[in-house]
């Protein structure tokens, strides 16, 4: 099965998401979406249509599993919105409360975990806990004892995503 890694928005999140492929890269067929704000070194650039297209076009309607993090989980709920088949999904380092999440009701609880920094500087383990609680209080939320916003549980994504395969 395909793997889909959406890091977050920075540039600085691609060596994250190349870290990730590398590790489970073995397990999956990887492929690792680049935003297209990277190439042209403009935060304005980046438009969430053409980021769903070009995901949508790289994945078709194929089942996939899907790495994300911050913008990337994001970008993650408006690809439930457009239909992509996801298998299994990873969300880390929610960046806040978001609407979009309220996606997460019909999504199988079982196939779904979140890890979030106990101290993440964009929302704390707690105040995610409290607020996908509050959409689905199955989906699990793995405390991790950081204080920033980065990401390395590598070896607990591959146990999620291999769990039942």
């Amino acid at each position: 099965m395909k793997l889909l890694i959406l890091p977050g928005f920075s540039q600085k999140n691609k060596q994250w998401g190349q870290e990730a492929a590398e590790y489970l890269q073995n397990d999956f067929e990887v492929i690792i979406h680049e935003w297209k704000h990277w190439e042209t070194g403009k935060s304005s650039d980046f438009s969430e249509e053409f980021e769903l297209e070009s995901i949508v076009n790289k994945v078709g309607n194929q089942e996939i599993n899907v790495l994300a993090k911050s913008v990337g989980t994001h970008i993650s709920m408006l690809l439930l919105d457009k239909g992509l088949k996801i298998n299994k999904l990873i969300l880390c380092g929610l960046p806040s409360e978001n609407k979009l999440y309220k996606k997460l009701v019909n999504f199988p609880s079982k196939e779904v975990i979140a890890f979030q920094n106990v101290q993440d500087p964009f929302a704390t383990h707690k105040e995610v806990d409290e607020f996908l609680g509050k959409i689905n209080k199955d989906v699990k939320v793995i405390s991790k004892p950081r204080t920033d916003h980065h990401y390395p549980f590598y070896e607990d994504f591959r146990k999620f995503l291999t769990s039942g395969e």
